[in-house]
């Protein structure tokens, strides 16, 4: 039997578990960190992000998605006609520090009232949009089953359904942010994994 690689993933915001359920299904070792236990899949730890050292997990994590809470900015564009101004920006950037003390790649997700205040995505996929250092070049663009329509509602169900990563789009991500060291290992391993 030869040595085994699950690359590890940390979901940091993870509500409901929507980057788990597709990481999981690849073979991924994953850990969500949010402040409520909304029903995740994974190893969850109840922690605020803000509150947590990315340096524990240097030289452990392959990769850090995160979701941070989008009604910020999806409310960012107008309200009453005027742009709002002063955002709080702390969850996100907390994502993004810990991260880089755990010195591995990041993937961000979130809508598009985001640009306002973090600058351009890299990509997006229906109204999802990507920020970070972690995403694969290319983005499976025209997936349309990755698209949910509709008017927004941003009553509590309702607005947690929309949160959700569709499980064929986390899958995607998961496959395609397959570490090389694994890829690496297997064929060392004769293919075992």
């Amino acid at each position: 039997m030869g040595l085994s690689c699950a690359p590890v993933l940390i979901d940091l915001c993870c509500g409901t578990g929507g980057w788990a359920d597709g990481f999981l299904a690849a073979g991924w070792e994953v850990f969500g960190f949010d402040v409520v236990n909304r029903g995740y899949s994974g190893h969850l730890v109840l922690a605020d992000v803000r509150l947590l050292s990315g340096a524990l997990w240097r030289g452990k994590v392959d990769l850090i998605v995160a979701s941070p809470p989008c009604q910020e900015f999806s409310l960012a564009r107008t309200i009453g006609g005027v742009q709002r101004r002063g955002f709080d920006t702390s969850i996100w950037r907390a994502c993004v520090d810990r991260a880089r003390e755990a010195g591995c790649p990041i993937i961000i997700e979130n809508v598009r009232g985001a640009c306002r205040v973090f600058g351009s995505a890299f990509g997006r996929i229906g109204s999802r949009f990507f920020w970070g250092d972690g995403c694969p070049a290319l983005l499976p663009y025209g997936r349309n089953e990755w698209q949910k329509g509709g008017k927004s509602n941003w009553d509590g169900r309702a607005a947690e359904r929309r949160a959700h990563i569709p499980f064929e789009l986390a899958l995607w991500f998961a496959k395609s942010c397959w570490p090389a060291r694994c890829v690496e290992l297997a064929s060392i391993n004769g293919g075992e994994s």
